[in-house]
């Protein structure tokens, strides 16, 4: 390679989005591990930020050389200023892409295939890493397909997407699981932590037989609120049993997110139907259990067999199934730990090979 292509490399920027939703904590966690991998390897950035709050964009740590726009058309200009002169590269940002049918959806996809060409032609690299794909919309779907094809690099989080996307995608764990595991300390795990999608109501029975069979193991059962949305849900739920509660307060996101890692550092179990609250507790030792059926698919095509996830069967009435003891699903042992530290420390592994694939990409 020439000394000149060497630095028209070197002086490539890197362009890409955390708009995203503004109430969710796992939005900014996969986000955060993408940028902080690219940030730490030298790239400059420009990070479009939306109708995004300042303390959601101040929750990523971002260094003082990243630029930040919340204007869409001063993105645009920037990056197509920077490709004409060979200096733009894209990263799309991980999480679901839904495609969706409508007027909208469209043109969102179209501006991203246009700068997908735009960047391909000019020199730059395109990669995508921790997305999720989802096709509703046939034509969306396909135009989606066809910027695909031009990227350098694709890593999705689940077993799903390639199907639904018609393309063979490299599968690799969600970014959430880059975090080094935190084994806990001895006698930590006080709490039985629950979060819950305020869109998939779980019964109140099955939450008493919850609470009671935790008590059983010396477990405080404690709703967290992990998702802004959630919170209504959790206070009445947490007044009805009369636990514990860590609402959304008004106050920075990373506030909330320190109040949230704590409670998660000391619950030996985890319930929840939100794949981040499953993937930030289990991380640090907290046994994760999820509900079967299909309103929790999202959690088991990210997860897959490997991982060591407990499920809860209920019966039409909405109570845990006959043959199955609360107390023992509850219950967590020394093996547990165990299997959740090999599971974390694989997906590290491999996470950390994709960043090296992502990183040598872009500066190829």
């Amino acid at each position: 390679m020439s000394i000149k292509r060497r630095l028209t490399v070197s002086a490539r920027t890197v362009y890409c989005s955390i708009a995203a939703q503004a109430d969710n904590l796992g939005d900014i966690e996969i986000r955060r591990a993408l940028l902080t991998r690219l940030t730490d390897a030298g790239f400059r950035l420009v990070v479009f930020t939306g109708t995004m709050p300042a303390s959601y964009v101040e929750a990523y740590r971002l260094p003082t050389t990243t630029r930040l726009t919340s204007n869409s058309l001063e993105f645009q200009a920037r990056f197509l200023r920077d490709a004409l002169l060979g200096r733009a590269s894209l990263v799309f940002s991980p999480g679901p892409y839904i495609a969706t049918g409508g007027a909208g959806a469209m043109a969102k996809a179209l501006v991203n295939h246009a700068n997908v060409r735009v960047a391909r032609a000019t020199g730059g690299k395109v990669v995508a890493a921790g997305r999720a794909y989802r096709v509703d919309s046939k034509s969306v779907g396909r135009l989606e397909r066809s910027s695909l094809r031009r990227f350098d690099l694709v890593a999705v989080r689940d077993d799903v997407s390639s199907a639904e996307i018609g393309l063979p995608l490299r599968r690799e764990p969600d970014l959430a699981m880059l975090h080094p595991f935190e084994r806990p300390v001895e006698d930590a795990g006080r709490y039985l932590a629950v979060s819950l999608r305020s869109d998939r109501p779980v019964s109140l029975a099955l939450l008493e037989e919850l609470r009671d069979s935790a008590s059983e193991q010396n477990l405080q059962m404690v709703f967290v609120t992990q998702v802004k949305r959630d919170a209504e849900g959790h206070r009445a739920l947490a007044t009805a049993l009369g636990v514990g509660l860590v609402d959304w307060l008004d106050e920075p996101h990373a506030h909330q997110e320190s109040r949230v890692l704590e409670v998660y550092r000391e619950s030996a179990v985890v319930v929840s139907n939100r794949l981040h609250s499953i993937l930030l507790a289990s991380r640090s030792g907290a046994v994760p259990i999820t509900f079967a059926g299909d309103g929790t698919h999202k959690i088991a095509s990210t997860l897959g067999t490997e991982f060591p996830l407990r499920l809860i069967h209920v019966n039409t009435d909405g109570v845990l199934a006959k043959g199955i003891d609360g107390s023992t699903l509850l219950r967590r042992e020394d093996r547990d730990i165990d299997a959740l530290e090999r599971a974390f420390t694989e997906a590290r592994a491999r996470l950390n090979r994709l960043g090296d694939d992502l990183e040598g990409c872009l500066r190829g």
